[in-house]
C-alpha cells in the first residue's frame, strides 16, 4: 500500500502540534551530534543533542502513536527528524561583518570629528567586523541574512544526509519516509 499525502500531513500535523512553539520561536540547537530515541518503527525520533526545544516524554509518545497509527495502514516506515538548523551558514556571518564593518566607521565619520586620519577608519572597521561576525550567531540575524535559496538548498541537503545516515533507503520494500523539521529555517522537508 502506498502512503498517501493525507497520511503524511497527519504525521506533520501531530509533529506541528508538539513543536509549533519552538519552530515559530526559531530556537537554535548548538550541538552537532544526533540523538536517536528508539521506538518509532525501529528507527526513532531524531533531533540534535543540546537542543533548546522542550521535548517531553508525553510529546514523544504522542508523535510515536500518530506514526504507529499511520504505519498500520501503509507499508511506509516514517521517521521524524528535528534539527535546530541545517547548516552553519557562513555567508550570513560574512554579510553581517561587512555591514557592521562599514556602518561603524560611517557613523563616526558623519556624526563625530574623531576621525582625523584614514587609518582611524581601519581601526573602527576591525571591531565592527568582529562584532558583526559574532552577532550572526544570533538565530534571527542568521535567518534573515541567509538567502532563501541557501536555506532551501541546505535544508534539502540536510534531509538527504539524515535519510541516508539512518538507512531509510534500506527499509523493507524501500518505503522509508523522513519528515524533517529545521527550526532556524522554519522549514519542513519530506523525503
Amino acid at each position: 500500500m502506498v502512503v498517501t499525502t493525507l497520511e503524511v500531513f497527519l504525521v506533520v500535523a501531530s509533529l506541528e502540534e508538539v513543536f509549533l512553539a519552538e519552530v515559530v520561536a526559531g530556537e537554535e540547537a548548538e550541538a552537532a551530534s544526533l540523538v536517536v530515541v528508539p521506538a518509532v518503527a525501529g528507527k526513532g525520533l531524531i533531533w540534535k543533542k543540546g537542543s533548546a526545544m522542550n521535548f517531553t516524554k508525553e510529546d514523544q509518545i504522542k508523535v510515536e502513536e500518530a506514526i504507529k497509527t499511520i504505519e498500520l495502514t501503509t507499508s511506509g516506515e516514517i521517521v521524524p527528524a528535528i534539527f535546530g538548523q541545517s547548516d552553519f551558514y557562513p555567508a550570513s556571518h560574512f554579510r553581517l561583518s561587512l555591514f557592521i564593518g562599514l556602518l561603524v566607521p560611517s557613523i563616526f565619520l558623519f556624526f563625530t570629528n574623531l576621525i582625523q586620519d584614514p587609518l582611524d577608519i581601519l581601526w573602527l572597521q576591525i571591531p565592527g567586523i568582529v562584532l558583526g561576525y559574532y552577532l550572526a550567531y544570533i538565530p534571527i540575524f542568521k535567518r534573515y541574512l541567509s538567502t532563501k535559496a541557501e536555506k532551501l538548498e541546505e535544508v534539502h541537503q540536510r534531509a538527504l544526509q539524515a535519510f541516508f545516515e539512518n538507512d531509510l533507503h534500506t527499509t523493507e520494500d524501500r518505503t522509508g519516509i523522513l519528515i524533517m523539521i529545521s527550526v532556524l529555517e522554519h522549514r519542513v522537508e519530506i523525503l
